[in-house]
């Protein structure tokens, strides 16, 4: 026995030297995969901005010496131009300056990238106020739950690392991976959020509000700060896709065309919970629907406020820039303008694309009431001697300057209502009805386009409607000439949802290849 238990060799543990062999090893092939990776960056890597994390060159001033009239934008991803950027308020507010201004030599640098937080903004800022801007803009406020990055404590590290390729391209492989994987959320990426998280958010943003006035205030440069308006009649809150019994009746309700009976369920539970969120929207819209716009308000103001995953600046957030007036800073009162255009006091759909993203009347109302502040605060020296700011004229210059403006206008705002698609407990054709005003003008306008067709046939696949969505997709086949890609992430970005809600299980381009014979077997 015990000549046995001797003859088992006892496990190799590794040694030192053979550890520190191995991390040598490992550290050794790093630089090779650094170079590997900056060589063939530019063939996967394409950053929406010149540096997401850190700015570190600076604009293309013009050097021949000429005059401008210099505004810097900061923001998210309202002020980047999200949906389709040459339909934002950033590229309609220097079409107008210029257009009223002809001798201003207006200039706009957008500073702003997509869904960062104020700590993220107050730091751009300080880093670029020193190029002697004539005008800074900021809106925020939308943002502030979803970074858990933009703490300073992480800002340096973050940075620093930022500027190998091989952890750019590590990033990006997360990030993909990450975003496959909740393709069925829809709205902001945040978490659900307590009322103590809620109140420190508030503090965090007045801190940083006061450090960009700040600045901004020690280089003399005057500032237009902006509420922050969002869909308030039509976006709803975040909630469990199996609404609890009394929220799921009086939606049934709402359903069968019975508002008051939908609102007289509901009333019972918003006095035993006041902070439910959905009931506070569903209530909302049950009052609009019995045309009782002024008890509706406050229902859908909550609905958007108590959000237990907030993605649009609350009131809270909106009052500590209606709070931060002072010596060079102005506030422009966009959530104000936006209530006050929407027909019933409420935005929605007709201003903004999805939950905070403006539409094109949106952005054109932002650009006018920001000419507006800078003409009426004296900001340009000039008088204005050209046409007043409007949406029709500038879609016509845009027709003429810009190819396939109205098409990728229609189809980019489309991606941005189809996430509401995605909100499993919402009324379908509620959800659908916003995505779907966009492609049947898109379809109408551009029969003979493909791009149009192929996201007609994302949202049905979306929807259910599979033999509606393969039809669809044969068409745009035919009108590409070419075989479909299913991850075409710039022209149906959504492709790929639609396909996994059509064949469960099937991979992507299997599931295309289905979809389409079943229609040529059908004709």
């Amino acid at each position: 026995m015990i000549s046995n238990m001797q003859s088992i060799a006892a496990p190799r543990v590794p040694s030192q030297r053979g550890r520190l062999g191995r991390l040598l090893l490992v550290l050794a092939t790093l630089p090779f995969l650094e170079m590997v990776c900056r060589f063939a960056e530019p063939l996967y890597y394409h950053p929406r901005s010149a540096d997401e994390i850190r700015f570190t060159d600076p604009p293309a001033f013009p050097k021949d010496g000429r005059r401008e009239f210099r505004v810097f934008l900061y923001g998210g991803s309202t002020v980047e131009g999200a949906n389709y950027g040459p339909t934002s308020f950033a590229a309609q507010l220097k079409y107008w300056l210029n257009a009223r201004h002809p001798d201003s030599g207006a200039a706009l640098y957008n500073f702003a990238v997509s869904s960062k937080a104020s700590p993220f903004i107050a730091r751009r800022v300080e880093e670029t106020a020193g190029y002697h801007p004539d005008l800074a803009i900021v809106l925020c406020g939308h943002n502030e739950f979803m970074n858990r990055f933009d703490k300073d404590r992480f800002y340096f590290v973050r940075s620093g690392l930022n500027r190998s390729a091989l952890v750019r391209a590590v990033e990006l492989a997360w990030v993909r991976a990450y975003l496959a994987s909740r393709q069925r959320s829809a709205g902001p990426d945040v978490r659900a959020v307590t009322a103590e998280q809620r109140a420190e958010r508030a503090e965090l943003f007045a801190a940083n509000i006061r450090a960009i006035a700040a600045a901004l205030r020690a280089r003399g440069v005057p500032l237009l700060l902006c509420t922050a308006p969002s869909n308030v009649r039509d976006w709803p809150p975040r909630a469990p896709d199996a609404l609890p019994p009394p929220l799921a009746a009086a939606q049934e309700l709402l359903r069968r065309g019975q508002p008051r009976a939908a609102r007289q369920r509901l009333e019972p539970l918003l006095r035993q919970a006041p902070q439910d969120a959905a009931a506070h929207f569903l209530c909302g819209r049950a009052l609009l629907r019995e045309g009782r716009l002024a008890q509706a308000r406050p229902h859908l103001l909550l609905a958007r406020d108590l959000d237990p995953a907030p993605g649009r600046a609350s009131s809270a957030l909106n009052e500590v820039v209606r709070q931060s007036t002072g010596p060079g800073v102005f506030v422009v009162d966009l959530e104000r303008d936006f209530a006050e255009a929407a027909p019933d006091g409420l935005p929605g759909y007709d201003l903004i694309a999805d939950y905070v993203h403006p539409s094109a009347q949106g952005s054109a109302l932002i650009a006018a009431r920001l000419v507006r502040a800078i003409e009426d605060h004296g900001l340009l020296s000039a008088a204005p001697s050209g046409p007043a700011c409007d949406l029709a004229s500038y879609l016509a210059w845009l027709d003429r300057n810009e190819k396939d403006s109205r098409l990728l206008y229609l189809i980019g705002n489309a991606h941005g209502s189809m996430r509401l698609v995605l909100t499993a407990w919402w009324d379908a054709a509620d959800r659908e009805m916003a995505p779907q005003r966009y492609l049947d003008a898109a379809v109408m306008q551009f029969p003979s386009r493909w791009e149009a067709w192929v996201n007609q046939a994302t949202l049905s696949l979306i929807s259910g409607q599979t033999v509606r969505g393969a039809q669809e997709l044969l068409r745009a086949s035919r009108l590409k000439g070419s075989p479909l890609q299913a991850g075409d992430q710039r022209t149906a970005p959504l492709l790929q949802l639609g396909l996994k809600t059509a064949c469960p299980g099937l991979p992507e381009s299997s599931c295309l290849s289905r979809l389409l014979a079943l229609r040529d077997r059908a004709r």
